[in-house]
C-alpha cells in the first residue's frame, strides 16, 4: 500500500534460469500555498474569502483527500470569533486571485474551531498529478473589537491531512502568505439636545 509499480522485467542468469525484478514508487502527496491571504475583514461579515489558496498534487496516481484540519495562527480568538468554515475546490495549474465561481464545495458540514484554534473538516477530493487549488472562506463574529489578526496555516501537513494512501510532503508547517486584519465595527454616536432635537454623530 502507498506504492505504485513503474517498471518490470525478467533476466535470465548465467545458468539459463529466469529472475523477474520490480521497480517501485512511493505514492505521494505534496501541499503547497499560492497567492496572499486578504488583507482585510469587516466584524460581522460572512463568507469572507481568505485569499490565496491551498494547493495539492499527487506525483504518480489519483488518491483520495478525505479531511483537512486547518490551523488559525493570528491574534483572533478563532473558536470564539470565527465560524461556517468552508472548503471549495478546482482543477487548476494556477489558483485564482478570488473564488472560482464554479468551484466545488468540499465539506457539506460548516467547520468550527477548537480551543486550540484548530478546525477540522471532511469530504472527498480526487487528488492526482494536475493540481488542486482549496479555497476557504469563513464568517467573524459580531462582537469582535477591530485590530485583531486572522492567519491560516496547515501546521502538520502529515497529521492535518488524510489520503487514502501514500505519504504527505512537507512535514513542515504550511503558512498561507500575508496577514488579515478585522476592521473594527462602525459606530454612530447620538446626542439628544435639551429642545428634544437628535444630533446625530459622524460615523467612525
Amino acid at each position: 500500500s502507498g506504492f505504485s509499480l513503474t517498471g518490470a522485467s525478467t533476466e535470465t542468469n548465467e545458468n539459463g534460469g529466469l529472475y523477474y525484478y520490480a521497480a517501485w514508487r512511493m505514492l505521494r502527496t505534496t501541499l503547497s500555498t499560492s497567492g496572499t491571504q486578504t488583507a482585510t475583514v469587516n466584524t460581522p461579515s460572512t463568507d469572507n474569502f481568505m485569499g490565496g489558496a491551498l494547493q495539492v498534487s499527487n506525483n504518480i496516481q489519483p488518491v483520495q483527500l478525505t479531511q483537512l484540519r486547518i490551523s488559525e495562527t493570528g491574534t483572533i480568538d478563532a473558536a470564539q470569533y470565527l465560524s461556517n468554515l468552508k472548503a471549495y475546490y478546482k482543477q487548476e495549474a494556477n489558483c485564482s486571485a478570488t473564488l472560482p465561481g464554479d468551484a466545488t464545495l468540499f465539506n457539506s458540514t460548516a467547520g468550527t474551531f477548537n480551543g486550540s484554534d484548530q478546525s477540522t473538516i471532511t469530504g472527498s477530493i480526487d487528488v492526482g498529478t494536475a493540481p488542486i487549488c482549496i479555497y476557504l472562506t469563513y464568517d467573524v463574529a459580531s462582537s469582535l473589537m477591530g485590530g485583531e489578526t486572522v492567519e491560516f496555516a496547515i501546521s502538520n501537513p502529515k497529521a492535518d491531512l488524510t489520503v487514502s494512501t501514500g505519504s504527505i510532503m512537507p512535514s513542515d508547517t504550511i503558512a498561507m502568505n500575508g496577514t488579515t486584519t478585522v476592521n473594527a465595527p462602525a459606530i454612530i454616536s447620538v446626542t439628544l439636545t435639551t429642545d428634544g432635537i437628535v444630533n446625530y454623530g459622524t460615523l467612525a
